[in-house]
């Protein structure tokens, strides 16, 4: 998603926005300045002054020709009811680096009122220094007249020869005055707008949807609470990750058997059942209690196929639907809702007939048949807790692990509901299923918690949804078959 926006919208967007601005075009003038040496060449020295810093005198030319006053003598000349404002937010005036060369240029609604601009801005200027420079030549020469009418009276020839020889330069000088800038590139007619710039705007787009998508890609990881790396959940909980079931297909069809599934996703199930042998070594375990921090985590896929791979090792094993507010196994596996445990626990059903067989491998030659014997939930019930914690409940457990090596319990999520907290209590062992991206750390925590209060004799963690690189079993399936086993198992009917 934040590689599409960064990708696609943002310069698409950039583009289109870009379009709708209006178009903006430009041109400019180029003034080179310099001293033409009139005064040196007719006086032997400057006029009005010293030698001056060619730097210095070049910044304050730049800076003259920003000046408001030209800017309205520009407005005035152009019309079209312009001020000094208007003029000076179209103008940019700037060295051309160390040379004497100063760029006059202006950006308008159509070309030739931007090459307009920049030339009378660039004209205006050099008639301004030109008339300043004149005024200071003028003023000399009004020095000179005064001292003329006064030796007129002394009779000295030569000094009024003198005098009369400055008048006459300064004359010259004065109609010689260029401002000490001249106009050597005037503004061209540009056809082509500079603004808005399409290419520009889309690498802009570009740049900012990478950059947006990246800053939205840490803070939508920094805000995620769900836990994206197997290693996490073996951390958080303080156990072992037992097995990792990988996304499939065909366990979102929910088949009856293990060989029905993908060769990698049953050798993840088979597996997990011989990690869980290890753990009988010092303890019996019959009652495997399998729960899980929140919905949507496989702990109904999970508990069913532990059992699938107990029965083909075997065992004489039971699956027990305990969830009592959402059951789905009877869905799943195409078995009647009731009766189921609920009936049994209110003393409406026998335990005969709450109990239902699925065959779980049932091979042509009829040899080495596997099956599951189920407890469904039966009708919702409107007091769950209740019916779990009752003493019906553990004479039920106690009579089950008499009879069956191993009763798989699928409990309600326990940190959603507390349904699950007595039957952890009677287990021999717990299995925690989580899954990759979907589990929070949040509920994560707190099933940890809830399993160190309750001294729960918890045996590890199943994470489920893992990539296939990630799954446990995979491998192992890959090494002697790509394909599922060479022969399609009839699913057995419920008894």
């Amino acid at each position: 998603m934040f590689a599409l926006f960064a990708l696609i919208i943002a310069p698409t967007v950039a583009v289109l926005v870009s379009k709708t601005q209006p178009k903006v075009y430009e041109s400019t003038a180029v003034l080179l300045f310099r001293d033409p040496g009139f005064d040196r060449t007719l006086f032997g020295s400057q006029v009005g002054g010293g030698q001056q810093d060619p730097a210095r005198d070049a910044a304050t030319n730049v800076g003259l020709v920003s000046l408001p006053t030209i800017a309205a003598r520009t407005a005035v000349v152009l019309g079209h009811g312009l001020t000094a404002k208007d003029v000076l937010n179209s103008v940019k005036v700037a060295m051309a680096g160390d040379s004497n060369l100063v760029s006059v240029t202006a950006d308008g609604a159509a070309p030739a009122g931007a090459q307009a601009m920049a030339n009378t801005m660039a004209t205006q200027y050099i008639a301004f220094r030109r008339e300043a420079d004149r005024n200071q030549i003028r003023e000399a020469q009004r020095t000179i007249e005064a001292r003329l009418a006064g030796r007129a009276s002394s009779g000295d020839p030569t000094t009024l020869a003198d005098l009369n020889r400055g008048r006459d330069q300064l004359e010259v000088l004065a109609s010689l005055q260029t401002g000490n800038a001249e106009l050597v590139q005037p503004a061209r007619l540009r056809l082509d707008p500079v603004s808005p710039n399409i290419k520009r705007s889309a690498m802009l787009g570009l740049l900012g949807g990478v950059l947006l998508g990246f800053v939205a890609a840490l803070l939508a990881e920094r805000l995620d609470r769900r836990v994206r790396d197997v290693d996490e959940f073996e951390q958080a909980l303080g156990l072992p990750v037992l097995a990792t079931i990988p996304q499939s297909r065909m366990l979102s069809m929910a088949p009856r058997s293990l060989q029905q599934l993908d060769l990698p996703e049953a050798e993840a199930f088979r597996m997990l059942r011989a990690r869980l042998m290890y753990f009988n070594v010092a303890r019996a375990r019959h009652r495997i209690v399998v729960t899980s921090p929140g919905q949507g985590d496989g702990k109904t896929t999970v508990a069913w196929y532990l059992a699938a791979a107990a029965a083909e090792s075997g065992l004489n094993v039971l699956v027990l639907e305990a969830d009592l507010r959402r059951p789905t196994l009877a869905e799943l596996k195409g078995l009647r809702e009731q009766p189921g445990l609920a009936e049994y626990l209110t003393g409406g059903a026998p335990l005969d007939e709450v109990t239902r067989t699925i065959v779980v491998r049932n091979p042509p030659s009829g040899d080495d048949q596997a099956s599951v014997d189920v407890i469904v939930a039966g009708l919702v019930p409107p007091n769950p807790i209740e019916l779990l914690e009752s003493q019906q409940m553990v004479d039920l457990l106690a009579v089950l692990s008499e009879r069956y090596d191993l009763v798989v319990v699928d409990t309600p999520p326990a940190v959603i509901v507390s349904d699950a907290l007595p039957l952890m209590r009677q287990a021999d062992g717990i299995v925690a299923v989580t899954r990759i991206g979907v589990t929070q750390r949040r509920a994560l925590h707190q099933l940890a918690r809830q399993l160190r209060e309750l001294h729960a004799p918890a045996l590890g963690t199943v994470v489920t949804g893992t990539p296939a690189s990630q799954s446990a079993g995979y491998g192992y399936g890959y090494a002697y078959r790509t394909q599922r086993e060479s022969y399609d198992p009839r699913e057995g009917a419920p008894v």
